[in-house]
């Protein structure tokens, strides 16, 4: 303001009253032209957890013989903003081009791009993305249905979606339904009929459908909105491909209902669409399981995920003139970690120069580090070889298995610098399952069954020389109460974490103390690291069982496995399902099998699988720490020993499964049964009761 006006007159330095005049002129046309923006919330006040409603609208909710013309308007409780109800706004039947919207205050006027259909039920879908201005979404979708004929479309079709670990809602999953012979098709249609979303316990409903027409419903986290299960994108199988509208079936609690009213749309009124509020969508997890098996109720969605995108080598970083480093778009392991299957090429000499080891350096999981003979500070070229065998099997993968995409080669510049990394020791580890075992005090490492104690480097120890020959010269292990040395050899995978092979093996409450010589590491220092490791005695071990009860329906019809290349099931096959007679567990019929998991924490891999018995469905886990766990069952139909999603397009069904409810805690020298009977249903719900 001090460089602006002067203090005599208050009129800018170096200019006339004329140009302050126009200052003030173009101040006020900013002004005029932010009341015509998207409005902005007021500062202060109590915070807005309220998310927005349809105050009123026109034609009205559930109206009926509405006129052929080609407008809505919809009046909400507050400004909402603007550009979230185009992203949320789905209308069906598809409107055949582009709506426009004309806003007045917390109005908006919808114009269809031809007059309405005559004898034809609209749905308008404001999903979760809709906001206020102060960015509160809503908490379930709004619907608007009207009908330009004398009768408005009742159907109603319902469900939930659930994780596959332990079968929780799962939230903001886009649900979308088709007409039924899309689960045929090898890709989905590009736009769906009828578009939802689920709620806070992962219910869904769709509402105002055609009365007993079949819809195939898919859940779906789709981020780009582009109706389409891109690559690691999660997504739901419904548990049949084809599912009938009924007037008044609901087969998941109800969410609530949009307020709406017939009157002017600026105007109060009290009308209250007919879809009334509902309860939180829990049923089918709680306490109401058992009234929603009752009633029939279908299985949940169970969300899946696929990786069929192979990593891709991005570069390769020059560490110094012995040492290289591949850098991959994701996490990746060794499958075959062997330095003959990789090509180092000086280019400018066209010379092979010999790689002498792979390892992968702890904390880099998208890195793979190579050890090689000098390479001059010349252009090189290293390249991934396949295996001799067409199904050799890769240098590295990614998590999901998926080999490096092709050609797995990439160009530097070799470092000049010599390599002067030192081998140095890391710590002590253990490997294998994370079971929640008690520590027995004293620092010691607590070893469960199926684990071992590992030591870790920031290189590989060995030169040339054996893993065995390493063993000896490095790590040694004696029993803390004879004082014997115990032979073991060491194992790695990625080549700087090595497990503790002992032989024979370690009895149950044996205690050794592992010894790290670092005097051989040629340091400055000199340092021997030191461990107890102890194993859990059998006093301090228990187990957990438990019964799984396979209904009728999942045993059912076709083989769990089949898919489109080899006679996939369709929607009449499903449909003669239904009223299949259920077979026994007997007779080459796919093996249950059940996974164990830690009660608390996030769920990873299992830490046990087992297969129930055929004929009673029991299983039993021992030697277990004392700590809670949890079961999933699922059936195997494919004989991977790995749940299975199933496919959107062509519908290929998920592998039946189903959670236990309560978790039940191994007691040391104790057997623990648990109380829930895990019930495998294909058609209808899988949650324990």
């Amino acid at each position: 303001m001090r460089r602006l006006f002067s203090k005599k007159n208050g009129r800018p330095e170096g200019r006339s009253a004329g140009g302050g005049a126009v200052l003030l002129v173009v101040a006020v046309a900013c002004v005029g032209l932010a009341s015509c923006a998207n409005p902005v919330p007021p500062s202060g006040g109590p915070r807005d957890e309220t998310p927005p409603r349809i105050a009123t609208s026109r034609p009205a909710a559930e109206a009926t013989n509405v006129s052929r013309g080609r407008t809505v308007r919809i009046a909400f409780s507050e400004y909402v903003d603007r550009e979230s109800l185009r992203e949320a706004l789905t209308v069906t039947p598809a409107p055949g081009g582009r709506l426009t919207f004309d806003w007045s205050r917390r109005s908006v006027e919808i114009t269809f791009p031809q007059r309405f259909r005559d004898s034809t039920t609209y749905l308008l879908t404001i999903d979760k993305e809709l906001t206020d201005l102060r960015g509160v979404e809503l908490e379930q979708p709004i619907r608007l249905a009207f009908s330009t004929g004398p009768r408005i479309d009742r159907g109603r079709l319902a469900g939930r979606v659930v994780g596959s670990r332990h079968g929780q809602g799962r939230e903001g999953f886009d649900v979308y339904a088709y007409a039924a012979a899309a689960a045929d098709s090898a890709r989905l249609p590009p736009a769906p009929l009828y578009r939802t979303q689920t709620g806070s316990e992962g219910a869904f409903q769709f509402e105002y459908l055609r009365e007993e027409q079949r819809y195939y419903v898919v859940a779906l986290r789709d981020r780009n909105r582009n109706y389409r299960a891109d690559p690691l994108e999660a997504f739901a199988v419904p548990p049949r491909p084809a599912l009938a509208a009924r007037r008044g079936d609901s087969t998941a609690a109800a969410p609530p209902a949009a307020r709406t009213a017939p009157s002017d749309p600026v105007a109060p009124t009290d009308t209250i669409a007919a879809a009334g509020a509902g309860d939180d969508g829990s049923r089918g997890h709680r306490s109401g399981e058992g009234e929603a098996r009752e009633n029939g109720a279908e299985a949940p969605w169970v969300v899946g995920k696929r990786d069929p995108v192979p990593p891709r080598l991005t570069g390769a970083l020059p560490i110094s003139s012995r040492r290289l480093a591949l850098r991959f778009s994701e996490p990746v392991r060794f499958r075959a970690r062997r330095a003959t299957r990789v090509a180092l090429t000086d280019t400018a000499s066209g010379q092979s120069v010999p790689v002498r080891r792979l390892y992968q350096r702890p904390g880099q999981a998208q890195r793979l580090t190579l050890r090689t003979d000098s390479m001059r500070p010349t252009g090189h070229r290293v390249r991934l070889v396949p295996g001799d065998a067409p199904d050799a099997a890769p240098v590295a993968v990614d998590t999901s298995s998926n080999a490096p995409e092709r050609p797995t080669e990439a160009t530097f510049t070799a470092a000049e610098r010599p390599d002067t990394l030192k081998l140095r020791f890391r710590g002590f580890q253990k490997s294998g399952p994370s079971f929640p075992a008690s520590s027995s005090g004293g620092g010691a490492l607590t070893l469960a069954p199926c684990q071992a104690p590992t030591v870790q480097f920031n290189r590989p120890p060995a030169g040339d020389t054996s893993a065995t020959a390493t063993a000896r010269a490095l790590v040694s292990a004696r029993d803390t109460s004879t004082g014997q040395s115990l032979p073991l050899r060491l194992e790695t995978d990625d080549g700087t974490t090595y497990r503790l092979v002992f032989d024979p093996p370690l009895s149950p409450g044996q205690e050794v103390r592992l010894r790290v010589n670092a005097r051989r590491f040629r340091l400055p220092i000199d340092t021997v690291y030191t461990r107890l490791a102890r194993r859990l005695p059998r006093e301090a071990l228990g187990g957990v069982s438990g019964a799984v009860q396979v209904g009728g329906d999942a045993l059912a019809g076709d083989s769990l496995a089949r898919d489109s290349s080899s006679g996939a099931p369709t929607i009449a096959d499903s449909a003669a399902a239904d009223s299949t007679a259920a077979p026994s567990l007997e007779g080459g019929l796919p093996p249950v099998l059940v996974e164990l998991y830690p009660a608390e924490g996030k769920a990873g891999e299992p830490l046990r699988t087992t297969r129930a018995a055929d004929s009673s469905g029991e299983f039993v886990f021992r030697d277990l720490p004392e700590a809670s766990y949890r079961f999933r069952a699922f059936l195997d139909g494919d004989g991977d020993r790995q749940w299975d999603a199933g496919r959107l397009a062509p519908y290929r069904r998920a592998e039946p499964l189903a959670w236990s409810r309560q978790p039940v805690k191994a007691r040391p020298r104790w057997e623990t049964a648990t109380e829930d009977t895990l019930r495998i249903d294909r058609f209808r719900s899988s949650i324990s009761d």
